[in-house]
């Protein structure tokens, strides 16, 4: 059974290396949404819109339409022309609004992409590694690039075609391209472009000030266009090559040691080591507006030198605390109300056991090392799991004892209700409890989960605490659970997804999607037609659907907080549920074989007992005959 084909809700993907789950097309995670077609296209609809998601065509250009089939078409899902080879021109009518992951990722002969005004959001490896890459048109409306938007564009060595991805051209509010260095180009509203995003492109390696629209990619040069002041130092971002600046990318300040001070006036956002080893940098000024600011933005230099050796608690730049710089248990926000932002290396380092966050409602970053963090408070009052506050920043609070008493509370409601032993040995358990929880708790999941990209959706506490997520935190939210009630579970992730190994029998382990069974609604709890559930190695091999599967057993940092399992020597069945005589295959010889042992005709071994008992309830009896002969019947 394809699975792919049946539902249309996607799956987000894992990375190996970082446990960085990728996002996809929020819309396409619709269960419900079935996919249409015409003529070029394979797209599916969301309410009164459209979101393309293949082209079918054989055309070297390609324009997405703005509307198909009476359908206005608001997005292009992920993978749209990923690894393609024919295309060599992509144009985005205006009016599309976001475009997903993947878009043009490796496609080998694409010169030239025009993304006409209304696209807002581009996700990651937007056209990385398409080698050919000359001409990029961008929007006006464009807010933000994900990571390795253009990573490795123009590197083909192999070509006499000496034409370069050295410029980016934007169309304006009237739909005109000009440069990005043009003065008529800064209405590019762009505040957030993602890790290496231009690396590797003749665009990044320029000389001089690389911006787009009011966002400072990278300073290289320090000069007067660049408003910077050679004999005192002073260097004014209001006229930056024209541009009055309002985000700074991740390091793209950093090493000028020239400068002295800085005056950030109208600068929002600073990205994450902005101003890291500018030596000399002293003195700040008009931070007022800043209300976001990366790890380790001022780090080395001579103005977080001093206030980190100064008595003041609180080290801010604008809106935001950056550091809090005291060895105190007790951290107290509510006292300085211009404290609204807090930048994501703030605590590190600290012992703080209680905060009271005052006027914070958003933490502008996650990785916050709070390991003794027991008490979460907002002007006096201590935050709940129903608030705003914790749901907006779980991300950033994941993890510590205050959210992580929450999440067992609720672990512990989720096992009683479901009539489940919490806090049951995993080696004291029986074959038939085990096997109760594993179809309880999947059904929990069905009846209660959504997928969904809200936040916490790739951690344990969002499935837990808000019911929703993706396949990394339905994964880790099911396997706690299991953990909890007395059954070993593992994260296994390949291919872009993330499911489960469950131990029913000492030493038997079964690969179970969550995210297959919450997305098809699947109510059963039967490994013979149930979405993934109960299968084998070579079972979830077949039913991927592809040449190859890969998958590793994943030890991420959710896991180790919430102390789930990394048993990296599991053992899968060689047969599935259903295969009694262990022919390889589910056939009617099976119900014969099943029906000698019912008559006493017949002996099994372990083995045999285990995938003979489809009804899942820890015996062989009428009631897996039953469903034999009924898989047989609906064949």
């Amino acid at each position: 059974m394809n699975i792919k084909k049946l539902i249309s809700c996607g799956i987000a993907g894992l990375s190996v290396n970082a446990c960085v789950l990728a996002s996809m097309s929020g819309a396409l995670m619709n269960a419900n949404a079935a996919i249409a077609s015409s003529a070029d296209w394979d797209y599916t609809v969301s309410g009164d819109y459209a979101i393309i998601s293949n082209y079918k065509g054989s055309s070297t250009t390609v324009t997405v339409p703005a509307t198909i089939n009476g359908y206005t078409v608001k997005e292009i899902a992920d993978d749209f022309l990923n690894n393609n080879d024919t295309v060599t021109t992509v144009n985005v009518s205006a009016g599309i609004e976001k475009i997903g992951n993947n878009f043009c990722n490796d496609a080998d002969k694409l010169r030239t992409i025009r993304i006409k005004n209304g696209v807002k959001s581009i996700g990651d490896s937007f056209c990385q590694s398409a080698e050919k890459l000359v001409n990029v048109y961008l929007p006006y409306t464009l807010e933000s690039i994900g990571s390795f938007g253009f990573y490795g564009c123009d590197m083909d060595s192999n070509t006499a075609d000496t034409a370069s991805f050295s410029k980016i051209y934007v169309y304006d509010s009237n739909g005109t391209a000009r440069l990005s260095s043009s003065a008529e180009a800064s209405c590019l509203k762009i505040n957030s472009i993602g890790y290496a995003t231009l690396w590797q492109t003749d665009w990044e390696d320029q000389s001089g000030n690389l911006i787009l629209g009011q966002y400072l990619y990278r300073m290289n040069t320090l000069n007067s266009a660049s408003g910077f002041n050679s004999s005192t130092g002073a260097l004014n971002l209001t006229n930056v090559n024209g541009r009055c600046i309002q985000y700074i990318g991740q390091g793209a300040i950093s090493g000028k040691t020239n400068i002295k001070s800085v005056n950030l006036n109208a600068v929002l956002k600073i990205g994450a080591e902005a101003f890291a080893n500018c030596s000399n940098l002293a003195k700040i000024t008009q931070a007022s507006a800043v209300n976001a600011i990366g790890k380790d933005a001022f780090i080395n230099t001579a103005w977080y030198k001093n206030q980190i050796n100064s008595s003041t608690k609180f080290i801010k730049v604008g809106q935001v605390l950056y550091k809090y710089n005291s060895t105190s248990t007790s951290c107290n926000l509510s006292t300085d109300s211009t404290i609204m932002y807090v930048s994501e290396n703030a605590f590190d380092g600290s012992k703080i056991k209680t905060i009271d966050f005052g006027n914070v409602n958003q933490l502008t970053g996650a990785d916050y090392d709070m390991p003794n963090l027991t008490s979460v408070k907002k002007y006096g009052t201590a935050v709940t799991v129903n608030d705003a506050f914790l749901y907006n920043n779980i991300e950033a609070l994941a993890g510590t004892p205050y959210v992580k008493s929450m999440v067992d509370a609720k672990v512990k409601q989720i096992i009683t209700d479901c009539g489940l032993t919490y806090g049951a040995s995993a080696d004291l358990t029986t074959l038939a409890y085990k096997l109760d929880a594993i179809k309880k708790l999947r059904q929990y999941t069905v009846n209660n989960w959504t997928y969904d990209f809200t936040n916490g959706n790739q951690i344990v506490e969002g499935s837990i605490l808000y019911n929703s997520g993706v396949c990394a935190s339905f994964a880790l939210a099911y396997a706690y659970l299991l953990e909890k009630c007395g059954v070993n579970s593992q994260i296994v992730h390949g291919q872009g997804h993330t499911w489960n190994l469950v131990e029913y029998y000492k030493g038997y382990w079964a690969h179970v999607d969550i995210t297959t069974a919450v997305c098809a609604k699947d109510t059963t709890s039967n490994p013979l037609t149930s979405e993934r559930f109960m299968m084998t190695d070579e079972q979830r091999y077949i039913d991927d659907d592809d040449d190859y599967i890969y998958w590793e057993y994943s030890d991420t940092p959710n896991m180790r907080s919430y102390g789930i399992v990394d048993t990296v020597n599991h053992r899968t069945p060689k047969y599935p549920f259903g295969d009694v005589n262990g022919s390889g295959a589910i056939t009617t010889a099976d119900i014969t074989e099943l029906k000698n042992y019912l008559l006493g005709k017949t002996t099994f071994t372990t083995a045999q007992l285990l995938r003979s008992d489809i009804y899942l309830d820890g015996r062989v009896d009428v009631f897996d005959m039953t469903l034999l002969k009924r898989y047989f019947l609906n064949q």
